[in-house]
């Protein structure tokens, strides 16, 4: 009768594999931590710029077309934006001049953010005084170190 001799080997390779499990689970925790960081605020920065947005196009429709507070409210609220694009952005001196003059501090500032895309408006006519249908728009937006956001500039055109 042979003895057979059992590999030593057999609770390195384990060892190995544990390791090697955890060193790969480490690397995709802290993947999607950076990833999370790239995109933080960004939420935020669109979310205020489509509100100043709204706040813009309400303000034009009853001022410049003539519209009724309800219905400027109702086509602000009925704007539809899309094809939306966030791009982290650098602000230039005059940029940082416009956050200090809002009361900010630049040193406060977390990130910048250029957003983008099409603005629809159903339901309204071009009008000579206000947007028409169909529009784009553009803001750079401030997100502070708080999580609060601000935006320096906009337009639609």
């Amino acid at each position: 009768m042979t003895t057979r001799t059992r590999p030593t080997f057999r609770p390195l390779i384990v060892v190995v594999a544990v390791v090697a499990i955890v060193l790969v689970g480490f690397v995709i925790w802290r993947g999607n931590q950076s990833v999370a960081e790239q995109d933080r605020g960004k939420a935020a920065a669109t979310a205020r710029c489509i509100a100043a947005l709204r706040d813009d196009m309400r303000t034009t429709f009853e001022t410049k077309g003539g519209n009724s507070v309800a219905d400027s409210e109702k086509l602000a609220e009925a704007a539809q934006f899309t094809e939306v694009k966030v791009k982290s952005a650098e602000l230039t001196d005059e940029q940082r001049q416009m956050v200090q003059n809002q009361g900010n501090s630049v040193d406060s500032i977390d990130r910048a953010w250029r957003i983008s895309g099409a603005l629809v408006i159903p339901g309204f006519a071009r009008s000579g005084a206000t947007y028409g249908p169909n529009n784009t728009f553009a803001c750079r937006t401030v997100v502070f170190k708080d999580g609060s956001a601000t935006v320096i500039q906009r337009q639609i055109n």
